[in-house]
């Protein structure tokens, strides 16, 4: 189902194949390929034809960072405004996958352990990733200039049609509680 939201979506290839279409565009992933999906993008993600496929979800609400104006203002407004921006994907075995995978890893072993207070930690290691998502933001303004979509041309699709079609299965990671947001 093409869908579109105001968080960002951090998706982990765990097993097999699939595609992640950001703005009519095919994406592959494979295993332990990674693709963030910037807030407000049309996409959807579906495994490989006929095949099943595993992979980790994290969603971001953007409103986490709101409480340090500085911050939000200074890096997360232009990341998130930024029309251009509207993915990154990650390779497998490349340094920024790598330290997004850690990253993705210790929060989902936070969220399966819960330990007293690891909200914290959780919160801690989600500005983590979003320094490296601004990093990679920033060393890639040059390149996104030339790729920008119309996506008023996108169309969406049956989600009942969709859902014969695809097998997807998706390890959610509940980050912290929705309170907290």
């Amino acid at each position: 189902l093409t869908h579109w939201h105001d968080r960002i979506e951090v998706l982990r290839v765990i097993e097999h194949e699939m595609v992640c279409t950001v703005n009519g565009t095919d994406y592959p992933l494979q295993a332990g390929d990674i693709c963030i999906i910037n807030r407000r993008q049309l996409h959807r993600i579906s495994c490989v034809a006929g095949n099943k496929c595993t992979f980790q979800r994290l969603m971001i609400d953007h409103s986490l960072f709101t409480a340090d104006k500085d911050i939000y203002e200074k890096y997360v407004v232009p990341m998130l405004s930024d029309e251009t921006f509207t993915h990154i994907q990650g390779k497998h075995g490349s340094r920024f996958t790598s330290a997004v995978e850690n990253l993705m890893n210790e929060i989902a072993d936070l969220a399966r352990l819960e330990p007293v207070a690891y909200e914290f930690h959780a919160i801690a290691l989600v500005y983590m990733l979003f320094q490296r998502f601004y990093q990679f933001y920033e060393a890639s303004k040059g390149q996104r200039a030339a790729m920008v979509k119309d996506r008023k041309s996108t169309r969406l699709n049956s989600s009942e049609k969709y859902e014969r079609q695809h097998s997807l299965h998706c390890y959610c990671m509940r980050v912290w509680p929705a309170k907290l947001l």
